[in-house]
């Protein structure tokens, strides 16, 4: 039998949130202009990430076991253009799968997105012909009022180009 290392692999892939009491969910979406300011936000991301790893239990009042669910979940994942971006080795991207590399709009049909949602009908931060590289941040919570990542639109940003800026901010105690 195979062991997974739950530690080492995203929450999000275990259990779909959802489904576990996380009604809310906000994507943030970041450009990578910059190889290593984008490694440093990935390592700074990545002790909050919500890993598959079980949730701790407690005892209730009536003495049945309880599972304590954390008021926030965090995951991250990348395009493929996103990992080329962080400038991961090219041995290192050529064994990804081609699924993976052609990305969702070149398997749109496949996909079923089709009509309304078909490719020309998206958000152009999915357009890799203008070469958008990405990575994506995923912050689930139980009520809408517990970001752990902010963000917001700004006229400028460090790069000198319009975009988003991202900060953490700790959940309400309590």
């Amino acid at each position: 039998m195979i062991r997974l290392d739950l530690a080492d692999i995203q929450g999000n892939i275990h259990r779909p949130y959802g489904r576990f009491g996380f009604p809310h969910t906000r994507h943030f979406f970041f450009n990578i202009a910059n190889a290593s300011a984008g490694r440093r936000f990935v390592q700074g991301v990545r002790p909050r990430v919500t890993t598959a790893e079980p949730w701790e239990k407690a005892e209730a009042r009536d003495g049945t076991s309880v599972v304590v669910k954390p008021p926030i979940t965090l995951n991250i994942g990348f395009t493929f253009y996103g990992l080329d971006a962080l400038g991961l080795p090219t041995r290192t991207l050529r064994l990804l799968p081609d699924e993976f590399i052609d990305g969702m709009g070149a398997r749109s049909e496949i996909l079923g997105d089709v009509g309304g949602s078909s490719p020309d009908r998206w958000e152009p931060i999915w357009d890799y012909s203008l070469g958008a590289k990405h990575r994506r941040s995923t912050c689930g919570s139980r009520s809408a009022s517990e970001p752990i990542l902010t963000a917001r639109r700004c006229r400028t940003c460090p790069n000198g180009r319009r975009g988003w800026k991202a900060w953490w901010r700790h959940p309400p105690a309590g």
